[in-house]
């Protein structure tokens, strides 16, 4: 059993940890059998092609249990150091899906990226329900510790001649020249069921799947209620996982609806779409894809 205090120290050191057990493997395998049911009835365009892999806390009652659940809250709760009196917020849940063979990539970048968090107390998750590997496309990351860590620059293609196969809306990279000085990557490889967590300052990218499963999984982020994003003209929603939300709604977030007030009435255990899209915009996901943050869910993987 991995103790919190180990988890903090790592994180601390190297802005990152993996692997976490989160929930067991067979469960993790049903999960995905009923991703794919769900989208045979509510997405026959393809879930990764659909707007219910963004926000899927919102949509599927299963998801939302594991995601706020106590295995992934205590151990964000830990890295974040999350203090008694402070919140814990999940601010986006989307699946990840990379086909089998597939030549899409992400390329090197930090998730901090055009956030603007101050302070920069945020984290992605990444929980697995399909096997990521080096082959199949899992997460690289450089070790480096965050606190005082900064934004390297990046370089940006928002060109008709970007390429495609990378995952990033806007191809955003570092280049290898602002790389050289840091230690080698690491590769970091989750069982389904298993969790990674990486902070928005850690530099990571993840190679194209050349194994026969897709890579698919739970991409979550995570941030401190002392943190506020700057610049932005409207209020991000967020779902509450600790403390009573004062200061995260000091710093202007807006707090989403609990698990039972969402699937109340809902019978099947989600909710509409038209509901979905309601979400979706008031975090600018669709009215504002290239505005102050980027909605990437690879970048969080």
């Amino acid at each position: 059993m991995i103790r919190l205090q180990d988890v903090a120290a790592t994180f601390a050191r190297t802005g990152f940890f993996a692997p976490i057990s989160v929930l067991p493997p067979s469960d993790a395998d049903g999960v995905f059998a009923s991703l794919r049911s769900f989208e045979r009835t509510h997405a026959p365009e393809g879930l990764r092609n659909s707007n219910y892999r963004y926000n899927t806390h919102l949509v599927d009652q299963e998801v939302h249990q594991i995601v706020t659940s106590r295995e992934v809250v205590d151990s964000v709760a830990a890295a974040l150091d999350v203090g008694p009196a402070a919140s814990l917020l999940l601010w986006s849940c989307d699946l990840f899906w990379k086909d089998a063979h597939s030549p899409e990539y992400v390329s090197w970048h930090q998730d901090a990226l055009g956030l603007n968090f101050e302070p920069p107390h945020a984290l992605t998750a990444w929980i697995a329900l399909t096997p990521s590997t080096h082959e199949s496309g899992g997460l690289e990351m450089i070790p480096h510790p965050f606190d005082g860590a900064s934004v390297l620059s990046h370089a940006i293609d928002t060109s008709a001649e970007r390429d495609t196969n990378n995952m990033l809306s806007l191809n955003q990279t570092i280049s290898s020249e602002h790389l050289k000085d840091f230690a080698p990557p690491e590769h970091v490889n989750l069982e389904p069921g298993q969790m990674s967590m990486h902070h928005i300052h850690t530099i990571h990218s993840s190679r194209p799947n050349c194994s026969d499963l897709p890579r698919v999984g739970i991409a979550l982020r995570f941030a401190r209620g002392d943190v506020r994003q700057m610049g932005k003209s409207v209020n991000e929603t967020a779902t509450l996982l600790l403390g009573d939300g004062t200061d995260a709604i000091a710093n202007g977030w807006l707090l989403e609806p609990t698990g039972e007030e969402l699937f109340r009435d809902t019978g099947a255990g989600c909710i509409s779409e038209a509901s979905q899209q309601a979400h979706l915009q008031a975090n600018q996901w669709i009215v504002n894809p290239q505005g102050s943050h980027y909605h990437d869910t690879d970048s969080k993987m």
